[in-house]
């Protein structure tokens, strides 16, 4: 019988050791191109990476409106969005920070999986939890658990559309048609790749329908059909001890059946169309470059994923080797699981295999195999089974009935004798599994110690070309080996040990998680085994989600504030104007940026001066964020059609404020000592505190100015009291009136910064002056300003 608080128990446990190993920053391209998709869709509901645009076509392709949109599949971006959007939300997290926990929960989630999968095939309780450990514990998908590749959602998602599959074939109900159908496509719409295996599982699909069909009209062997078509529960349970894949319910309908997994195959796969003809202008362009193609050498691409020392699974994961010494009991009883389990590994090793970069890239093992490690764990089951029971397939109450039977001291003998031989062969399987599984542990840690691109960086200094099959085949080159120097304090890519210091009191509770969840699950697998309940069990298992919780809150709250100091302040007052467009050029801002920044404007990273982007960037935006580090020709496109609000310095950190009016022009023709006009401005439409007043000047040179006067412009209260005020040359400095020329027309751009303004009268007047004296020029009525114009601030 399946015990509900096991399953549970498993995930608690595995996401709390993923805690104590996460990393609060994204890992690839890949994974960042994914996220930004993400964050957009938080933040805007838009599609577009613009806020990566400086990436350009590495992980991107520019639409039919020029933005930049990520290759990757919508399916992970989408259900990481929650997390994108709690990020957001809550002051205390940021958005990549509890976006990261998604490989956490997914491969937490995977391993839970594969122990309701292998429970529903009849295997032991035991089997099931020893066998979603193994995945989570002693495979390439522990280090995975702290990138935000796809990789590990491609493969839990196949993984549902199994164990749905194997829940409709026992129970013959639609309900578990239409779960399947939509995971197998939200798997295509993760990685378009995986749609090889929608004739996959389509084929098992039908074969369970027609066996359901066969087995709801015939009943089974020996009984009538109302023996298996209504069962009373006790009657469940004995028929699927006996069998685990009997149908115990009446078959729907056929045409209800088909269109119940078909059904979201047909949804998605046509809003996927729609997605790239929107983007693209095409449904079968999914954005991928044309160099990018299965060219690669297959032999090498077969053997470097399987047994090549650079990214080799069974020599990352040697408990693997295990799954081939299972293939034969698990061929005997599961002939339908077997073969989708062999499929979407074989079809996973051969189509990648050919994969121009088979090998994932920078990754820690085969990052393309990562999908198919929860069905080697599965055919690895009669194995894990023999090993931690000592028995093979028979179940251990039925062997003490056999024994009883027999009262020959002779027959007690060879039972004895037997005994032994099956004591002697257990010892043997379990030390073999406990070695490989113990070793397959720790052939993780460097991947799980420091971010594996350092050894990949270090191959580079070594003169090799990127990538260069050498550094796969040759083992002097294998990152199980090299990674290890990189181990140190200051390296290690987990978050309580920020800066080469360890946290102590978060390692502490990240530590008291793991012990905590690990109690809960020895505690959830005794209460199975001895079928009882118990309010200790249960309070136990309440703490123990109560403590992952709060750790989880914990870390991603210290993860959030250990972001560069420097940047933090610059963004805290970025996030006072939330609905401000920005525009950085600095790529290794990117993720400290997005997991600080709280608005919902757009953002644009460039690497260049792209002006025709700017310019449409710019076009609808009547202030403008600019977060550099220096100066440079952005920042001169910016103060050509903006006036400057505020410039302030954080530490290294510049930030400005741009802004522009956009009210209606006003003619005014004012002369200022008969050398210069002032034909017409415009400004702001409306004054509010903490937000910037743009002012535009249309001059006009009478004759060549005789000096370099300045541009003031104060804004009075009612008192005349100047609360804000602009002080400069012309155009940002860049047009001294002296090199006007009779006749030239200037425009000048201005921008004020309101802060923290009381309700009242304000007027805003513009004049010239000399530096030198201080003296104002005069218009023709005598006065040494004009006035622009007043606004009135009311109270709330």
């Amino acid at each position: 019988m399946l015990k509900r608080n096991t399953p549970l128990a498993l995930f608690i446990f595995l996401f709390s050791l993923y805690l104590l190993t996460y990393s609060p920053t994204l890992h690839s391209s890949d994974g960042l191109a994914m996220f930004s998709t993400a964050e957009s869709l938080a933040r805007r509901g838009a599609w577009d990476i613009e806020q990566i645009r400086w990436m350009g076509l590495q992980q991107g392709t520019y639409g039919l409106d020029d933005l930049l949109y990520s290759r990757k599949g919508a399916g992970q971006p989408l259900l990481a969005l929650p997390l994108a959007w709690l990020g957001l939300l809550v002051p205390f997290l940021g958005s990549v920070t509890a976006t990261m926990l998604f490989g956490s929960l997914i491969t937490a989630l995977s391993g839970a999986l594969i122990y309701l999968y292998l429970k529903k095939l009849g295997y032991r309780e035991k089997t099931g939890v020893i066998a979603g450990l193994v995945y989570g514990t002693g495979t390439t998908a522990w280090p995975y658990a702290k990138t935000f590749f796809s990789d590990t959602l491609a493969g839990l998602l196949l993984l549902i559309t199994a164990l749905s599959l194997l829940t409709y074939r026992q129970k013959g109900q639609n309900r578990y048609a239409f779960p399947a159908g939509l995971s197998l496509a939200w798997a295509v719409a993760t990685r378009y790749a995986e749609a090889v295996f929608l004739p996959v599982f389509g084929l098992l699909f039908l074969a369970y329908l027609f066996e359901t069909r066969r087995g709801g009209n015939k009943g089974t062997r020996g009984q009538g059909r109302e023996a298996v078509s209504s069962p009373d529960k006790e009657t469940k349970e004995l028929l699927l001890k006996a069998s685990p894949c009997l149908p115990l319910s009446p078959a729907p309908p056929l045409p209800l059946s088909l269109s119940s997994f078909a059904a979201p195959i047909l949804i998605i796969g046509i809003a996927l169309l729609t997605f790239n003809t929107l983007r693209y202008g095409s449904p079968l362009n999914t954005g991928y470059l044309p160099q990018e193609t299965f060219s690669a050498v297959w032999w090498q691409g077969i053997l470097g994923q399987l047994i090549s020392p650079g990214r080799g699974l069974l020599l990352y994961s040697p408990v693997l080797l295990l799954t081939f010494f299972g293939l034969k009991s698990f061929w005997q009883r599961h002939q339908p699981e077997f073969l989708a389990s062999l499929a979407v590994i074989m079809i996973h090793l051969l189509l990648y295999g050919k994969w121009f970069m088979w090998h994932g890239g920078f990754a820690w093992g085969p990052r393309f195999l990562v999908a198919t490690l929860p069905f080697w764990v599965i055919l690895m089951a009669p194995v894990v089974q023999r090993a931690t029971s000592g028995v093979r397939w028979q179940d251990d109450e039925g062997r003490r009935t056999k024994d009883e039977l027999r009262t020959t001291n002779y027959e007690r003998q060879v039972t004895n004798d037997r005994g032994q031989i099956r004591r002697s062969l257990f010892t043997v399987h379990y030390s073999l599994f406990i070695i490989l599984w113990g070793l397959s542990i720790f052939l993780q840690l460097p991947g799980l110690a420091v971010d594996f691109d350092l050894w990949q960086n270090r191959l580079l200094e070594t003169g090799l070309p990127l990538f260069d099959p050498i550094t796969f085949f040759n083992p002097l080159y294998s990152p199980l080996l090299g990674t290890w120097q990189f181990i140190n304090l200051a390296n290690l890519d987990v978050v309580w040990a920020a800066e080469g210091k360890i946290v102590w009191w978060l390692l502490g509770v990240l530590v008291l998680n793991v012990a905590v969840a690990g109690w809960r699950l020895m505690g959830s697998e005794r209460r199975s085994a001895v079928g009882g309940h118990s309010s200790f069990v249960t309070l136990r298992g309440h703490s123990s989600l109560a403590l992952s919780i709060l750790s989880a809150i914990l870390l991603l709250t210290y993860a959030h504030q250990s972001q560069p100091a420097d940047l933090a302040q610059a963004v805290a007052a970025v996030n006072r104007l939330p609905d401000t467009p920005l525009i950085y050029r600095d790529p290794l801002k990117a993720i400290p940026f997005a997991e600080l920044y709280k608005g919902r404007a757009p953002v644009l990273g460039l690497r260049e001066a792209e002006i025709e982007r700017l310019d449409s960037f710019t076009a609808s935006a009547t202030s403008i964020l600019w977060l550099p580090t220096y100066q440079d020709e952005v920042e001169s496109y910016l103060k050509a059609s903006y006036g400057l609000a505020h410039e302030k310095t954080f530490g290294q950190q510049r930030l400005l404020l741009f802004a522009r009016a956009d009210g209606e022009t006003q003619q005014i023709a004012v002369t200022f000592a008969e050398q210069i006009t002032l034909q017409s401005y415009r400004l702001s439409p409306v004054l509010q505190a903490n937000h910037p007043l743009a002012i535009e000047l249309t001059w006009q040179a009478e004759q060549v100015p005789s000096a370099d006067y300045h541009v003031f412009i104060h804004l009075l209260n009612a008192d005349g009291e100047a609360i804000a005020q602009s002080d400069a040359q012309p155009v940002h400095w860049a047009r001294p009136t002296s090199t006007w020329q009779p006749g030239e027309t200037i425009i000048d751009r201005h921008a004020l910064w309101v802060e923290n303004i009381a309700p009242g009268r304000y007027t805003l007047i513009a004049g010239l002056y000399s530096p030198e004296s201080g003296e104002r020029l005069l218009t023709a009525k005598g006065n040494d300003y004009v006035e622009l114009g007043g606004f009135e601030v009311l109270g709330k």
